[in-house]
């Protein structure tokens, strides 16, 4: 594939809309007629190529959206599951469209505006509040304001400092791609992403920052194949320590607590610690119905938080959370895409030096950080339940498949397609 201009035909411009949709669920305009349209949108989108080559990661794919409906909790609002299935649809339209690098402007373009919140809310939190009133919706509004003035959350573009956390690391990681790239020099998208590592030690989220150092090196080393073997064993071992860290600090208080926060977090500890407890909870229900599980959102509508006097948001954990709600069934389903798209990704990033086009080569760098963050990141967090995440990431696993696609001769591997033409 060839993009020596930037071009927006209807099918990216249809992209842009739903990635940028689900980075700003949070936003006033989140109704339920704007997702059923932008669903509507992408599937005549996608009709409107009349052609349809389905490779057996689409397969599964179709699964997983499927999986959400017919195995749904009855108590589980029907319309949270309409956001796995759009997450479907922008995998297959951008698949359609072939187009990267409109959507991953305009991802960074969100983040960079994020940043600017965030710097905003630290130096001027009136103004801040003022102009997100204006853009939050009310629940999310007063919910930004609540962790503020009382533990001293960033929320940015968000409701929660967590969400904040999880945009500086998607604009850390496409700086980084950038960055990576040994193609062109990218000063300033370095720049930006050493400040977006310094704003998420600010905003307070130290699994999120570990889970990202250990997915750069982990890229890093990939991408440097003659490192010495002495420094490849100290790589390996300092990846080793921030996964542990993170998981460690995400779940065990004391932990924890030996990190002070930053600014204006020193004084609080971590609502997100505890999870001990949930998982219990989550291997207890996996164990009552194994195979099929209690279906898709239950843990968020029936595991009962006494401290807030809410239903916990999920597991933060989603393998457990896949095992608990939709069992065995559910997890061989959600995760054999997931990890073979992965191995397919990290297979291609061995033969990047052979892959032509300059944008391709940034995509999958990115591909590559994005999904070893978020499988990282599933660990302690709940990324394939929080749709901010999930839009992304289904755009980034699509990157693969169309390198594989375009570059037929890069990886030696059988591809059975099902052609279906209009």
């Amino acid at each position: 594939m060839k993009e020596k201009c930037f071009k927006i035909d209807f099918s990216t411009a249809i992209s842009i809309l739903i990635v940028l949709y689900g980075l700003c669920r949070c936003f006033f305009f989140n109704t339920q007629g704007i997702l059923l349209l932008l669903m509507g949108l992408a599937f005549f989108s996608i009709i409107c190529k009349g052609e349809i080559n389905v490779t057996w990661y689409d397969i599964w794919m179709i699964f997983i959206a499927l999986g959400t409906f017919l195995n749904r909790n009855l108590d589980y609002p029907i319309v949270n599951c309409l956001f796995p299935a759009l997450a479907v649809l922008l995998y297959f339209n951008t698949r359609s469209s072939k187009s990267i690098r409109p959507i991953m402007v305009a991802i960074i373009g969100f983040t960079c505006v994020n940043l600017f919140a965030t710097l905003l809310n630290i130096a001027v939190p009136n103004t801040y509040f003022k102009l997100m009133k204006c853009v939050l919706s009310s629940t999310s509004y007063n919910d930004a304001v609540f962790y503020y003035n009382n533990f001293g959350f960033l929320s940015g573009l968000s409701d929660h400092y967590s969400r904040n956390a999880y945009f500086c690391v998607l604009g850390a990681t496409i700086a980084a791609a950038y960055s990576f790239s040994h193609r062109d020099k990218h000063h300033i998208k370095a720049v930006y992403m050493i400040v977006s590592i310094v704003l998420i030690m600010v905003i307070g989220k130290r699994g999120h920052l570990l889970f990202l150092i250990a997915s750069m090196v982990i890229v890093y080393v990939l991408l440097a194949p003659s490192i010495s073997g002495k420094v490849l064993n100290i790589l390996k071992i300092l990846i080793s320590i921030l996964i542990v860290g993170g998981i460690l600090i995400e779940t065990v208080p004391a932990v924890s607590y030996v990190f002070e926060r930053s600014l204006l977090q020193k004084e609080t500890g971590d609502i997100s610690t505890g999870r001990f407890e949930l998982w219990s909870k989550a291997l207890e229900l996996f164990k009552a119905k194994p195979f099929t599980g209690w279906g898709y959102g239950y843990y968020n509508t029936h595991v009962f938080n006494e401290t807030l006097q809410v239903y916990f948001a999920g597991v933060h954990n989603d393998y457990l959370q896949w095992l608990c709600e939709q069992g065995i069934v559910g997890f061989v389903i959600n995760i054999v895409p997931y990890i073979g798209i992965y191995i397919l990704s990290l297979r291609e990033l061995k033969k990047v030096k052979q892959i032509e086009e300059s944008t391709l080569v940034t995509s999958l760098i990115w591909s590559v950080l994005f999904q070893t963050f978020v499988l990282l990141y599933s660990l302690t967090g709940l990324p394939h339940y929080d749709y901010e995440v999930n839009i992304v990431y289904a755009f980034s696993l699509i990157i693969p498949t169309i390198i594989l696609n375009e570059n037929p001769n890069l990886l030696k591997v059988r591809r059975k397609k099902v052609t279906w033409k209009r």
